[in-house]
């Protein structure tokens, strides 16, 4: 589905509820919603594609729901630009490497406890204020495997078990990067939900998206410098973009 970034929605239906959140428009002026209940989310797009409008948005349409103690957002950014500007809408950002990978490890605690919690009891999550639904920002992905070794393996270790497990615990990862290499994202795989792609190389969108995506239109390599904030929007479930 292709889109253009347009702010919060405020028009034919409600801008966003606890399973679908706005994430821009559409060619039409109708709004695009994502799921947020159970899928991940990877956004990956060249500098200036606009991946921070995307960001910007979502943030804007979660807020009411962190406001009422149903979603907790928890952010990394190696680089402490894009959350540094929101940060009052998360619990905690973390800037560095030490302490994202305190707040990754952090996380996935969190997220197996729940689990085991939840053992029995339920298969699918229902966010509480007792009980919120968890969202990992991570700003610039592909930074937390640009560190040594032993630091990239755990981050790997942490992610893949997020992106395994965190759906039916109400753990989600939303995920931005300007690279879309599986060796420069090993974890970019696991996403294996809803993806966005901006504008990126033909060889690059081809790396990160399905073949299905790209029968069925997307063209990413295609978008105009001129249009930043513009991307295709590919949802595995629904097998279209």
């Amino acid at each position: 589905m292709g889109f253009r970034f347009a702010g919060r929605w405020f028009g034919r239906r409600p801008a966003s509820t606890l399973e679908n959140i706005c994430l821009a428009t559409d060619t039409s002026g109708y709004p695009v919603y994502i799921n947020w209940s159970e899928r991940h989310l990877l956004t990956i797009g060249e500098s200036d594609a606009g991946k921070g409008s995307i960001l910007a948005n979502l943030l804007v349409q979660a807020e009411p729901f962190v406001q009422s103690g149903l979603v907790h957002l928890y952010g990394v950014d190696l680089k402490a630009l894009e959350l540094s500007m929101s940060h009052e809408v998360f619990r905690s950002v973390a800037t560095d490497a030490k302490s994202a990978l305190e707040l990754v490890s952090a996380f996935r605690d969190a997220m197996t406890q729940r689990a085991q919690d939840m053992a029995g009891k339920a298969r699918v999550h229902t966010p509480t204020a007792d009980s919120p639904r968890n969202i990992l920002v991570v700003d610039e992905l592909a930074e937390l495997f640009r560190q040594d070794t032993k630091v990239s393996k755990q981050f790997q270790h942490d992610l893949t078990a997020i992106l395994g497990m965190g759906r039916a615990t109400g753990n989600l990862l939303w995920g931005f990067s300007q690279n879309p290499r599986k060796e420069a994202i090993p974890v970019r795989d696991d996403f294996n939900g809803q993806m966005i792609a901006m504008r990126m190389g033909e060889a690059e969108a081809k790396m990160m998206l399905p073949s299905a995506a790209l029968r069925v239109g997307a063209a990413p390599w295609a978008i105009s410098a001129s249009s930043p904030g513009t991307g295709w929007l590919w949802n595995s479930a629904a097998k279209r973009a």
